[in-house]
């Protein structure tokens, strides 16, 4: 019986993990084409109002993606220290077999430069050619609104960037001998 119960939370725990890696792409679809609209328009327009709100927006949703990746990586935590000893292997062997795989050598390696660090660059890295562009605009409006916008706009950035180094999902260590 409490089997059965384990076998609802498992499968409830990961329809979640599904769920939240589903919104986590909405959110860097939404920042990739959000950052193409902001270059395509600002730079036609030359208005620096679109390109300074654009960090704000960015700070935000780089808050939700790294408060996903943190909720998803304590669920993870949770499924391999609590489910997966009362289920055995037989079912949760794949998601044991897969945290094995991706902190052994150089596929753990790869594996963090590429989920981690290469999304985590996408949010800082638009903010920062945004601010780039928009630096040679701000300096000939010199009016003080700009300064100001231009001045939230990097403080966003640099917000976004200790969020994103900061604010990461516990660390899941590799199951040591489920066999």
């Amino acid at each position: 019986m409490a089997s059965d119960t384990f076998h609802i939370v498992y499968n409830n725990l990961r329809e979640e993990i599904v769920k939240r890696v589903e919104l986590e792409h909405q959110i860097i679809y939404f920042t990739l084409l959000t950052f193409g609209a902001v270059l395509a328009v600002g730079l036609k327009s030359e208005n620096t109002t679109i390109f300074l709100l654009y960090p704000v927006l960015i700070m935000f949703l780089a808050a939700t993606w790294s408060d996903n990746q943190i909720r998803i990586g304590e669920i993870s935590a949770y499924i391999k220290e609590r489910i997966a000893p009362m289920l055995g292997e037989d079912i949760v062997g794949w998601e044991l077999a897969q945290q094995k795989r991706f902190y052994a050598g150089f596929s753990g390696f790869r594996h963090i430069l590429l989920t981690s660090i290469g999304k985590r660059a996408l949010f800082f890295g638009s903010q920062a050619i945004v601010i780039i562009l928009v630096f040679p605009m701000v300096m000939q409006k010199s009016d003080s609104t700009t300064s100001i916008f231009f001045l939230i706009a990097v403080i966003s950035t640099l917000i976004t960037l200790a969020i994103l180094a900061f604010f990461q999902p516990p660390a899941i260590m590799p199951p040591e001998s489920h066999r």
